[in-house]
């Protein structure tokens, strides 16, 4: 049964009345309020107030504090004045207050109707003013583009004209140029065919003799010829295409790593070589910091060599035992661990009996980061690779059983994971192969 309350207080002004309700233990989220213009409702479980009003309020500029222990109604009246009493004379019997109470739910019902209707008619309003004003935008668009479509285009006609006077001009002075050479030589005087004959029927007896001293000398001229930009002192051709194309991207490599190398550093400091054996006496230190920044400056030198990102990931995974790292930091550490460990892996290509210890390090470190973030099955995947290959490696073995054991215990009811247990405690006891 609610609890009706009785023991509420109320205020006014001219333009105001103002209802006190008391409600121990309040919660605003749990309160149930309904408001009208001769009727307002306040459930809260196990209280319960209501009241029918003795003149009418404008529920809309009406609001409800909520807050210590209490509710406050703060009504706006809709005629100005003094009421001598606050709740209705028309609410004495059940049956009016019945009455009274299905009006105001009903009237409600009709204002939140009618509230639903102006919403969807203005949110409808609005949404026609913005498709109105979006194509009008888009007109201006296309106006804007045709414009500067006119204007390039205006351009280029006026350009082409200039062109074609440009040209003509050109060659108005070069037929002048030719005319006033051709006025400066010699002409060559022209001779009908008989005449030509009859100047030649005495042969000379010597053959060797020049007779060209009566035809026209032709004039030298200079043809300038250029060829397509070139790499290679050899012609193009496709055959080669992809090994060019491969030989200048490892040119434009090397050119940029010696871009990057600053002229300031000593001879040692700018070779790889170097500076892994300088990380590695870092780490030896247990300055994992500076040993990370050693191989980092190695790889912008040599990209290529795959102990420097393995080396690498080893000081991101040491870092991880320390108990001041945040979580931010020890998901960074893990996540730069597993991606330099994947690159290690992809420089050590093909494998060959050579890298074997190195291909082993990096399965072995990045299936502990992938048990750090609790990947369980990757680092499955990894541990199950390195065993292939090293499968006497004892302590490989144990480090394998360890982080699934750890892993149990933070989730022992997880069924995939107690499997992948159970096969890798298999794998290390020898009952079953890889």
């Amino acid at each position: 049964m609610p609890i009706i309350v009785k023991d509420f207080t109320w205020t006014q002004t001219e333009s105001m009345v103002y209802i006190t309700v008391p409600l121990k233990g309040v919660i605003r989220t749990k309160v149930d309020i309904l408001s009208t213009e001769n009727y307002v409702k306040l459930n809260f479980v196990p209280f319960f107030f209501e009241c029918f009003l003795f003149r009418s309020v404008d529920d809309r500029l009406s609001a409800v504090e909520i807050g210590n222990g209490q509710a406050v109604f703060k009504l706006s009246k809709i005629e100005p004045g003094l009421w001598p009493q606050l709740a209705s004379p028309d609410a004495e019997t059940r049956e009016a207050q019945r009455a009274l109470r299905d009006a105001a739910v009903r009237r409600y019902g009709e204002r939140a109707q009618e509230d639903k209707t102006q919403r969807d008619t203005a949110k409808h309003e609005l949404g026609r003013f913005a498709v109105g004003e979006q194509m009008k935008l888009e007109q201006k668009e296309r106006q804007r583009i045709e414009d500067v479509k006119e204007s390039e285009r205006k351009k280029a006609t006026e350009e082409l004209e200039k062109w074609k006077e440009h040209q003509i001009r050109l060659a108005e002075e070069a037929n002048k140029n030719l005319s006033k050479r051709a006025e400066a030589q010699q002409p060559c005087q022209k001779k009908t065919i008989r005449e030509w004959f009859a100047a030649n029927n005495q042969k000379d007896s010597n053959i060797f003799s020049d007779h060209s001293g009566n035809n026209c000398v032709r004039e030298s001229g200079r043809i300038d010829v250029s060829f397509t930009p070139r790499s290679f002192p050899t012609p193009t051709r496709e055959s080669t295409d992809l090994q060019e194309q491969e030989w200048l991207k490892k040119v434009a490599e090397s050119q940029r790593i010696r871009d990057e190398q600053n002229k300031d550093l000593r001879e040692e400091e700018r070779n790889p070589q170097w500076l892994r054996d300088k990380g590695i006496s870092y780490i030896k230190l247990g300055d994992y910091k500076s040993a990370i920044s050693a191989f980092s400056h190695a790889i912008q030198l040599d990209c290529h060599m795959a102990s420097l990102f393995s080396n690498r990931a080893l000081c991101y995974l040491a870092q991880l035992d320390e108990h001041e790292l945040s979580e931010s930091t020890r998901l960074e550490y893990c996540t730069r661990c597993i991606d330099d460990c994947s690159k290690t892996l992809e420089l050590l290509t093909p494998p060959v009996a050579q890298n074997l210890e190195s291909r082993l390090k990096a399965h072995v470190r990045r299936g502990t980061a992938y048990c750090h973030l609790e990947f369980y099955v990757d680092a499955l995947k990894d541990y199950e690779a390195a065993l292939k290959l090293k499968p006497t490696d004892e302590n490989l073995q144990v480090d394998a059983l360890k982080d699934y054991e750890a892993a149990l215990k933070l989730k022992p009811t997880d069924e995939n994971l107690q499997a992948d247990a159970e096969r890798m405690r298999k794998i290390v006891q020898g009952s079953e192969e890889i």
